[in-house]
């Protein structure tokens, strides 16, 4: 505990105001994404406002006697104060007298209650107002003195001291951790990742992919066997019969019904002709954020509209041909492998930056805090239960632990928080910025791009509100391209198993 916090003495430096992370919509499956450098909304007290007067100031000021100040885990800080006997008293009389003025009484005219009248009658209410104004003005008293900045507002824990006696509060309050990153801390250092190796039976399974996804879908008399597609419609009914709109279909062709539908209906499924309807019960098991899962079961309820045989197209120069500017096959396979390998260095670059950030992370350990990490991890597992409702499948298809899928949610979470804030001291070190050639430089490239023009592009941003996201896209890009620029990264060849 410092001494200036234990006297309460005023501290004559001010500390820069810090940008915090924004964690809105910052849903991941990895532990870093683009979104950690979004640009966070303006506090509100920004903008235009009057100077407090002597009178204000005197009353932000209040009496107090710091007993304990404690950091715990999570970036919160946990205080315990004395709050004089007279400090209480003379704000809870204001809030008297303020109350009196509108509050009415039964047998006493507006405001002319007493004031011990109200006193009893909004005992519990006036303890609360108390508090709820003196304790933000202390924690901003303390932190400015400790040279620290608060996250979030701070939560009383207890309190001690009846009418007539001082009062001992105990509150805790997040506070922004402090970082302090050198150009050391972030260059020079050695990255080794792997990058997939091209082989002509990889390019090989891509172009049998594609023929697969130009399928020609006919329709075919008999049961589904595993090679068929199927035309179905499906009602999703939880427990309670309430129907779960989102994962029904009406007259949709499933193309891969393996690959699309939960295993109890594409067990039943096969064998099954045209006109036949089934019901199932699918078990579907959705993790909490706090930990553990909640199990349930659906029915699913299905009709056969129709069954279609699969018929590929013949893999030729046509084929390539019908594909787009391809004069031969070979054309086209040349065309897939060059896509492959832009897509394995990507994908390499994008390894060695979170082997990075990593390595960051390990070396400048800090704190992040806790609401915020949660408040990502929510936002993953929403989003993956999302992505699983979509194609009909539950968490307990996925045959996962929940304890273990939250586990890794929580240390995701934690390092998407932490990379944020590092970013975010790069950023501010490196004096890294969007310029407004820079923006219009891509702008350029996608129009090229797209044969579009560069006016229409910036328009449709604007108009879906998007403009700040791309500039923070092109942010991230700038970043990441210091990052690789500066330390020493090695890429190893590797086969696609390892």
């Amino acid at each position: 505990m410092s001494e200036q916090e234990k006297t309460g003495e005023q501290s004559p430096n001010e500390t820069p105001e810090p940008v915090i992370p924004n964690g809105e919509g910052a849903v991941r499956v990895g532990p870093y994404q683009k979104k950690d450098l979004e640009t966070p909304p303006a506090p509100e007290s920004e903008g235009t406002t009057q100077p407090e007067s002597a009178e204000q100031k005197e009353e932000d000021k209040v009496s107090y006697e710091l007993l304990e100040s404690q950091d715990k885990p999570g970036s919160i800080r946990q205080y315990k104060v004395k709050i004089p006997m007279e400090e209480y008293d003379n704000r809870q009389s204001k809030m008297i007298r303020d109350l009196k003025k509108t509050v009415v009484i039964d047998g006493f005219r507006k405001g002319k209650a007493p004031d011990r009248f109200i006193k009893n009658r909004f005992r519990k209410e006036l303890r609360q107002d108390v508090m709820d104004d003196i304790v933000p003005k202390i924690t901003d008293d303390l932190l400015k003195k400790a040279g620290a900045e608060k996250f979030t507002d701070p939560v009383i824990e207890d309190t001690k001291g009846e009418e007539g006696e001082n009062i001992e509060l105990l509150f805790h309050v997040e506070i922004l951790p402090r970082i302090e990153l050198k150009p050391a801390d972030y260059t020079g250092m050695d990255i080794t990742v792997k990058r997939r190796k091209l082989t002509d039976d990889l390019v090989t399974k891509q172009l049998e992919d594609l023929q697969k996804r130009n399928a020609v879908f006919e329709p075919k008399e008999g049961p589904v066997d595993e090679t068929d597609g199927v035309v179905l419609n499906i009602l999703v009914e939880d427990e309670k019969g309430n129907e779960i709109k989102e994962m029904g279909y009406k007259n949709a062709l499933i193309q891969y019904p393996a690959q699309y539908l939960p295993r109890e209906v594409y067990q039943i499924l096969l064998g099954k002709e045209k006109g036949i309807g089934f019901e199932v019960k699918v078990p579907r098991e959705s993790p909490k954020p706090e930990g553990g899962g909640v199990s349930a079961q659906d029915t699913w309820k299905v009709e056969i509209v129709e069954v279609k045989k699969c018929v590929l197209p013949k893999m030729d120069d046509e084929f390539a041909k019908d594909l787009g500017n391809f004069k031969t096959l070979e054309d086209l396979k040349s065309k897939i492998r060059s896509d492959m390998e832009s897509h394995a260095e990507s994908h390499a670059r994008e390894d060695a930056f979170e082997a990075i950030m990593q390595k960051i992370i390990e070396n400048k350990s800090f704190d992040p805090p806790a609401s915020l990490v949660e408040h990502y991890k929510r936002g993953m597992i929403s989003e993956d239960l999302k992505r699983l409702r979509q194609i009909g499948l539950s968490f307990k298809d996925m045959k996962l632990d929940p304890e273990q899928y939250m586990s890794r949610k929580h240390k995701d979470a934690d390092l998407s928080v932490k990379a944020s804030f590092l970013l975010r001291e790069v950023i501010s070190g490196e004096k890294l910025e969007v310029a407004d050639q820079d923006l219009e430089a891509e702008l350029a490239k996608i129009a090229e791009k797209e044969g579009r023009k560069p006016l229409a592009i910036r328009a449709k941003l604007e108009a879906d509100g998007q403009l700040d996201s791309f500039r923070d896209d092109l942010l991230h890009d700038k970043v990441k391209q210091l990052l690789l620029e500066k330390n020493n990264v090695k890429y190893e060849e590797a086969d696609q198993q390892s």
